[in-house]
């Protein structure tokens, strides 16, 4: 499983324009970064905190360009943060 997990308090959460969940994660390869095929992963990399990837929910670029978290000025905004890990923190 990855992601987030929200459990709401019984009453629910005060109402907001826009409501975000970014879980980010950290990977550690064997091949390098973009390197094709299956990549086992790497115990070094992981104990040095040299992370191949640095992913939001769960891919690369997925919060930028077309994909960016958006709000108009004076929305309310709500912003769920999980960290997947392993090692870095977000």
């Amino acid at each position: 499983m990855y992601g987030l997990i929200l459990v709401e308090p019984p009453g629910g959460l005060p109402p907001v324009d826009r409501e975000y969940y970014v879980c980010q994660g950290d990977f550690y390869t064997v091949g390098k970064y973009r390197e094709k095929g299956l990549q086992p992963f790497d115990m070094q990399k992981a104990i040095e905190e040299n992370a191949t990837y640095v992913l939001f929910n769960g891919s690369e670029g997925s919060l930028v360009g077309d994909k960016a978290l958006k709000a108009k000025v004076g929305d309310r905004v709500r912003l769920f943060v999980g960290n997947g890990g392993p090692n870095l923190v977000s």
